[in-house]
């Protein structure tokens, strides 16, 4: 056993080998003095992200945001999270797996105001306490159990239109706090997400850094320009291409198909786009050329 594990690259788990795994000493603290966490399971049929309390110790199994405000949880729960953890989750047989370095370190919270924020924080506690009260009586219901009412409809014995209300509310104070239109499609809600992910990389390195709402991980990587002029170019290109239909998700197309469509056509927009260049094409020329391919 010990040869094994002093070759771990974790210096903790090397120089202790003989206990079983770490006591995660950067989440104690984290959750040091919180009264409440939100935490998501790894692997589950529905994304859900709740509250518990202060003194529980997670284990390995959950996903833990060490929040306490339920403004986090609410944009979280909301439907533009939602989508874009289906975009980029794994799975695991019948259960999505979130994945923490492509759901969420890729995901740009929303720039709101204070009054947004209180909006979307009520809204998160009202959800809370709808759920809390179906798990806690006559109906004793599990998450996952009220969450296959509210997809499928089955439980005529219980209503749950007060919470599908909720939920309703909370992706449009959601959206309003993003400065989207309430009546966006799944495409262009994935396209506004991906754009802003591509803003807040440029600006974490041009050195400003936004605390909490901050993208710690640059989800385009289609361009790599190395000076400041190429690369405000290439966001320009981009740009154009995420705010016309050239990613546009067809009604009948799945999240699924989305993706792949989307990977395939950046390809093609980025070897057109380095074709052009070559050419020493204008901007204009660039653009013009863009439009026909497009179409």
């Amino acid at each position: 056993m010990k040869p094994q594990r002093i070759r771990n690259k974790n210096t903790g788990k090397a120089q202790n080998w003989w206990l079983l795994g770490e006591n995660r000493p950067g989440l104690r603290e984290a959750l040091n003095g919180k009264s409440r966490y939100i935490v998501t399971v790894e692997t589950a049929k529905h994304r859900l992200f709740a509250f518990v309390d202060g003194q529980i110790i997670p284990d390995n199994k959950l996903w833990v945001f060490p929040f306490e405000d339920a403004y986090y949880l609410g944009v979280l729960s909301s439907g533009v999270h939602r989508l874009w953890t289906n975009a980029n989750a794994g799975s695991l047989g019948t259960g999505q797996t979130y994945v923490k370095t492509e759901c969420f370190d890729t995901f740009p919270f929303p720039d709101a105001t204070a009054e947004q924020r209180d909006t979307i924080r009520t809204l998160a506690e009202y959800i809370e306490s709808a759920r809390r009260n179906l798990q806690t009586g006559a109906a004793q219901l599990t998450l996952t159990q009220i969450y296959n009412a509210l997809e499928t409809g089955d439980d005529a014995n219980v209503d749950f239109s007060a919470l599908a209300d909720l939920h309703r509310q909370l992706d449009e104070a959601v959206m309003d706090a993003y400065g989207w239109s309430h009546d966006l499609t799944v495409g262009q809600i994935l396209n506004h997400v991906r754009l802003l992910n591509l803003e807040r990389s440029r600006e974490e390195n041009m050195g400003i850094i936004r605390k909490v709402i901050s993208t710690r991980k640059q989800m385009i990587l289609f361009f790599g320009g190395k000076h400041e002029k190429e690369q405000k170019l290439e966001a320009d290109y981009y740009r154009y291409a995420v705010n016309s239909s050239f990613f546009e998700l067809s009604t009948d197309d799945s999240i699924g198909n989305f993706m792949l469509n989307f990977n395939n056509r950046i390809k093609c927009f980025r070897d057109l786009r380095t074709a052009l260049l070559s050419a020493a094409l204008s901007r204009d020329t660039l653009i013009f050329s863009l439009s026909f391919f497009r179409s």
